[in-house]
């Protein structure tokens, strides 16, 4: 077989990416201990926060998947991706997976599902667009309780970041041409994707019923037993904050090594806001946690910064569908709308959700004092697990009252159904 032609797109940016990579080395080389400072600082950041904060999370998500949870968890919300989103109800696995574990959980699984063929390209594409979504371990525990110091502004930003992602969700579905979701996935195989999807196709069961089918049969196709499972929990945690500690650092020594090759665009002030927030979701939060501008302002770039979610991540995005048709494109103009959305909704939400959540703030104030502050990053360690346990409880509150809505509407389609 003659090698693939390599258009000349591709090689213009593979010849890009080498010329950056050079560059980066060569400026690593020149600025040794700026590299290594800021190479220290996204460690520090990422072992203070992100590290203790994620890892029981993502542990407790791959319990969940093996134990077939959010797979029936999946077919719970069948009804209502069906009716908002045109999607099929197995999409519902991969919105519990992000919703729960955070990006780039969604997309992982998006495109697992189109691998496996549970659906079609243009159904990925707008599943991609609707479960990339910021975990609320992370907007909760790490923004709100660690670098705001006020757990109750993390809630107020996981309320935006959710509606901010239902409305760029609901405008790809009007901007693209959808087909209807294909209901013939029940013939995919035995996989526990396509066998969650079957089960979720027999309309003469209730919903509930269905969704334990689906649990089953995962758990099932699975076949660990559950220490087995456990090891295999702890070691996937653990490679994927791994790999996002890795990420963080790699784009802190960017983001430095930038402000030293451009010191004219360093000198700006909305530079050292936008560089960070471009590169890397936590880099830009704590960039504009840090802005001594108005506490709203603030929080609508945080809000902005974790809508787009930074070329770290879209780095990662892009190496996971790999090997799928799913266009990058679309993923790319919703992160666009997101970052948007998250943005003008902070300003319209913000007074009311401080009203809303002022009642929680004396339960909370315990979670956000530090007594170190001479640090690059406050203290956590006296309340990072605390405000660890408040974020599990928010999730399952939120994800009872997304349940509960799909079942609402299930229950009304089956008695139009049956009428």
């Amino acid at each position: 077989m003659s090698a693939p032609a390599i258009s000349s797109n591709g090689r213009f940016t593979t010849v890009l990416l080498g010329l950056l990579a050079a560059i980066m080395v060569i400026l690593f080389i020149v600025y040794p201990d700026q590299a290594f400072q800021s190479s220290l600082q996204g460690l520090t950041l990422w072992w203070t926060y992100v590290f203790p904060a994620l890892l029981p999370f993502l542990i407790v998500t791959e319990l969940l998947l093996g134990l077939g949870i959010i797979h029936g968890l999946g077919t719970l919300l069948d009804p209502l991706m069906r009716l908002a989103f045109r999607l099929p109800g197995i999409g519902g696995w991969p919105l519990a997976a992000g919703l729960f574990a955070g990006y780039p959980a969604g997309a992982d699984m998006a495109a697992r599902l189109r691998r496996e063929g549970a659906v079609s390209r243009d159904e990925a594409e707008r599943l991609l667009a609707l479960t990339h979504l910021c975990s609320p371990v992370m907007m909760i525990t790490i923004i709100g309780a660690g670098f705001l110091q006020q757990p109750e502004a993390g809630v107020r930003l996981a309320l935006v970041h959710y509606a901010a992602a239902l409305l760029a969700g609901l405008a790809v579905r009007l901007l693209m041409k959808s087909r209807k979701p294909s209901e013939d996935a029940a013939s995919l195989g035995s996989k526990p994707v396509g066998s969650a999807r079957s089960g979720a196709g027999r309309r003469d069961r209730s919903l509930a019923a269905r969704a334990f089918a689906a649990m089953q049969v995962a758990r099932s196709s699975d076949g660990r037993a559950f220490g087995k499972l456990l090891g295999d929990a702890v070691y996937t945690a653990t490679q994927t904050l791994l790999m996002i500690g890795g990420f963080i650092m790699v784009f802190s020594v960017m983001n430095r090594m930038l402000t030293l090759l451009l010191p004219a665009l360093a000198a700006l002030p909305a530079a050292k806001l936008l560089v960070p927030g471009l590169l890397e979701p936590h880099i830009g939060a704590y960039a504009a946690s840090q802005l001594s501008s108005s506490a709203v302002f603030a929080a609508a770039c945080i809000g902005a910064a974790l809508g787009w979610s930074g070329l770290s991540l879209h780095a990662q995005v892009k190496s996971m569908l790999a090997g799928t048709d799913i266009r990058y494109h679309v993923f790319l103009t919703t992160r666009f709308l997101h970052a948007a959305f998250a943005f003008l909704l902070t300003y319209l939400l913000w007074t009311p959700l401080v009203w809303l959540t002022a009642k929680t703030a004396p339960v909370l104030a315990d979670f956000g004092t530090s007594n170190n502050t001479g640090d690059v990053f406050p203290a956590a360690e006296s309340y990072i697990w605390q405000s660890v346990l408040l974020t599990g409880l928010l999730c399952f509150i939120l994800l009872a009252v997304i349940v509960s809505l799909s079942a609402a509407i299930g229950w009304i389609r089956r008695l139009a159904i049956f009428k």
